[in-house]
């Protein structure tokens, strides 16, 4: 009987100990990566993508959240595996990060309040002399023109940022609010029941793709899998872009 619990105990620390683990890093970006109503992480890229990495497979995944641009930080440091989520777009005045295939395109949007005189985009003119609100680590597009046009950038951080941008956007403390994930504001507007407040609006043709972002020091075979699950759900997945108040 000894011999048989020995053995037991065994298998279970052998287990437990062949367990790989991987530490995905995400900033609050609804509806890809949030905390529900039950305190639970939840999200298409959570579900879609990254717990159906342990189909198949003995891997411990543990989940850390951060604000935006910690999470990038410890990114590029080696401390996480995998970021929930980054973009083509330049943050933290870093051009390039190892990351997935595509996961989609997504257009670009501004939000302003619903008195402001701004109704459309054609040019950078629109933001001459402009307060305009970002999330910390976001750099604005190139397109912006942000020193030609005299662009104040006002900035907030921490999980509730978004939610902050907005208090200062209906508060006018800022003309206009850029954010990596217009998705992002219009679910917190409407969480807010300020969607009626303020309007958003496209910017042209101008897009960036969406990735989950790798550590230089993952294991390809983990990059590879990443990739596969993005790839062969790329229709289901397409839709985290749809920007729209559904």
């Amino acid at each position: 009987m000894k011999y048989f619990i020995l053995i037991f105990f065994l298998n279970h620390i052998f287990a437990y100990s062949s367990e790989k683990i991987i530490k995905v890093g995400y900033f609050e970006i609804p509806p890809y990566a949030y905390k529900n109503s039950k305190g639970i992480l939840d999200g298409t890229a959570v579900n879609d993508i990254i717990k159906k990495l342990n189909l198949g497979n003995n891997y411990n995944i543990q989940f850390y959240g951060f604000p935006l641009a910690r999470g990038y930080h410890e990114l590029n440091a080696g401390n996480i595996d995998l970021l929930l989520l980054t973009t083509s777009r330049t943050f933290l005045n870093k051009s390039e990060y190892a990351h997935s295939v595509p996961i989609c395109e997504i257009h670009e949007y501004i939000f302003v309040n619903k008195i402001s005189e701004i109704k459309e985009f054609r040019s950078s003119n629109i933001f001459k002399n402009k307060t305009i609100g970002v999330r910390v680590g976001v750099n604005l597009p190139d397109y912006f023109e942000q020193k030609k046009n005299n662009i104040i950038v006002s900035e907030s951080s921490g999980e509730k940022a978004i939610n902050t941008l907005l208090q200062k956007l209906l508060n006018n403390r800022i003309d206009i609010l850029y954010l990596s994930n217009p998705k992002a504001g219009i679910l917190e507007a409407k969480k807010m029941k300020a969607l009626n407040k303020i309007r958003y609006i496209q910017l042209g043709d101008h897009t960036y793709e969406v990735y989950v972002g790798f550590s230089k020091k993952l294991d390809p075979k983990i990059k590879n899998k990443v990739n596969d699950i993005i790839t062969k759900n790329q229709d289901k997945l397409k839709n985290m872009c749809i920007v729209n108040s559904d």
